[in-house]
Parts: structure tokens; sequence; C-alpha cells
């Protein structure tokens, strides 16, 4: 395929109550990142305010709370065509720029292209494939983190897909938001392709592992039911015979397992018919 030219890439960053831009040189050790186009969206109360005098680097104070909300407001301010999905918690490569540059290029017509990245240890954080993968289906949707995904604001609505404000952290749901992002780009048939290229690395154990069984569960139940309607139980089982296999639930938790999931789904179905029941919930 014909290289398209080069594009804007802007960082996309996620934190909470900065007052300084000093989090930034964990996050680029290797590179100056003054010289990078970043917009960090700093959740915060009004007492505690984050600035840049640096022009490359643009903030926004945000008195709301929730990732999802975070997330949508930084797309919906952003000034670059590629956009990089970033947590405060990231270490990137000193190539990173390159690889995704080089893979928006070689791909114009992709939405979203998923990258690797790394433990703190410099080992791949989790299984991936060895090629590039072309279609994504919803398994591979479901083990992308957001902080491997970049996307073309150029090729699809940023006014109107947006991050699902029931899912994420200090949301109803305490994650599944970027899996939602991803699904309903693929329902209306966007092009999503993983590169196996290394652009970051992260600690080993991932916000969603961080949250305890119960809160796992009772979120996947609320992510299926969004992401496939009727067919959530299906996927509920899957989840609970995959950990099983992976060791990662033990047969005395099945049965809690799919309790807070059924949970879950009625609380999504719940809150996705009422507004002011989600309002209520997240107080």
């Amino acid at each position: 395929m014909n290289k398209s030219s080069k594009k804007s890439i802007e960082i996309l960053i996620a934190t909470m109550n900065r007052t300084s831009l000093d989090f930034l040189d964990d996050m680029f050790p290797k590179k100056r990142w003054n010289n990078l186009s970043i917009l960090i969206v700093n959740q915060t109360c009004e007492n505690v305010l984050l600035n840049s005098e640096i022009p490359s680097v643009r903030v926004i104070n945000s008195f709301e709370l929730g990732l999802s909300k975070s997330r949508n407001l930084a797309i919906l301010n952003s000034i670059g065509s590629i956009l990089v999905i970033a947590d405060d918690d990231v270490v990137y490569e000193d190539d990173f720029i390159t690889t995704i540059d080089n893979a928006h290029s070689e791909n114009p017509d992709a939405v979203i292209i998923a990258f690797s990245v790394n433990n703190e240890k410099g080992k791949p954080f989790k299984k991936y494939a060895e090629k590039t993968k072309y279609e994504l289906n919803y398994f591979d949707i479901y083990n992308i983190m957001s902080i491997e995904i970049t996307l073309n604001k150029d090729n699809f609505d940023y006014k109107n897909i947006k991050f699902d404000e029931n899912f994420g952290i200090n949301e109803i749901f305490l994650f599944g938001e970027e899996q939602i992002f991803l699904a309903d780009l693929k329902k209306q048939n966007h092009q999503m392709i993983f590169v196996p290229k290394v652009i970051a690395s992260h600690d080993s154990a991932s916000s969603n592992e961080k949250i305890d069984f119960e809160n796992q569960y009772f979120s996947l139940g609320g992510v299926y039911s969004r992401n496939h309607g009727q067919k959530y139980f299906k996927w509920i089982l899957l989840k609970i015979f995959f950990d099983l296999k992976q060791f990662k639930l033990k047969i005395r938790n099945v049965k809690m397992a799919f309790s807070k999931a059924l949970q879950g789904e009625n609380c999504f179905r719940l809150v996705n018919n009422d507004n002011n029941l989600a309002a209520i919930l997240k107080k």
C-alpha cells in the first residue's frame, strides 16, 4: 500500500490532581517531551490546577471525575490527526513516534492501530500476535488495553462515537470503556489493525487486575450487555471458561462470578433506560 503524507501525532494523557509537568519526564525519559504535541486532561478541583507555558503542551483542568469523560474531552479538543491514548504511568519508547507514524502511513484507511507494550522488565506485557492483524475480532478487542490504542481522527465521526461514560475508572462499571469504544467502531465496519511493534512499557499489574474479583465480573456483565445485547450470556460463559482454563478463577468462585456478571448486566439495562439512575449510582 502506498504511504500517505505524514500526519500530526498528538498524545492525549489522562491524569488527576497534577500541579506540575514533571511527571512527563518519567513518561518520555529518552525524548524531549517539549517537542511533542501533548494534550493533558487533569481531573482535579479548583484549587489544584495544572498549567503549561510550553506551546506544544496543552492542559485542560476538568472538575468532573471519570476516565471516559477524560478521554472524550481530550478527543474533542485534540488538534492532531493521529491520537495516542495515554495514561500518566506509561513509559514511551524512544522511537514510538516513528513507529506510530509508519504504521498509519502504511495503513491510511485504518481508524484504529493497536500496538504492543512491554512490562517493567522489558518483556511483552502479554501474549501478542507475531504478525500484523488486518482485522480484529471481538476476542482481540477484549484483549486490548487503552494504552495500546492509536486512532486516526480523520477517518471516523469522533463527535458521535465516544467512550461510554458509564464505563471506566470512577464510573458505575470500573473498566471496559476501551472495549466498548472499539466494539462501536467495529459495528460501523471501521478498519482496526494490530501491529506487533512496541511503543511503550507499563507496570505488569494492569488497572483491571487491581480491581477486586466481584467488581471485575460485575463490570464484565455490563460490558457484554452493552456490546452484545441478548447474546451477553454466551460471553459470560466464555469468560468464565477461559478464566478457569487459565487458573484465574477457582471452581468454588464460579457461582459468585456468574451472579456478579448477571447483576452487572441487569444494572446496565436499568441504567441504559434511565439516565437519572445513572447519575444517582455514580454519586
